[in-house]
């Protein structure tokens, strides 16, 4: 799943990125919060690449302290440095993104 959304991330794909999103997902873009359903969630997401473009992206490692399943990326845009948080959840055995935060 990591090289899917990262690639997903590198081309600024919101349409690959939110065939792993969950039905509802929970999403947050600069502490604009929100539950959307998948073609929501794929605008939004969309909207935020159109405005942010992405000029270098790493990986950083999950945090121990923290019990769930997630991806963690640093990024850096046109208007600074954020960082990209995806909570990761298992459904009919196949991993899918439940939220997408942005801060």
């Amino acid at each position: 799943m990591d090289k899917v959304v990262l690639d997903a991330l590198m081309n600024s794909d919101a349409k690959r990125l939110s065939n792993l999103f969950t039905s509802s997902i929970k999403i947050s873009i600069l502490k604009d919060e929100q539950i959307a359903n998948k073609y929501q969630a794929e605008l939004i997401v969309s909207d935020f690449f159109k405005n942010n473009k992405l000029i270098e992206i790493k990986r950083l490692p999950q945090p121990k302290n923290i019990s769930i399943n997630c991806l963690v990326y640093e990024v850096r845009t046109v208007k600074g440095r954020q960082r990209i948080f995806m909570k990761i959840v298992n459904l009919k055995n196949k991993d899918h993104i439940s939220e997408f935060r942005v801060e």
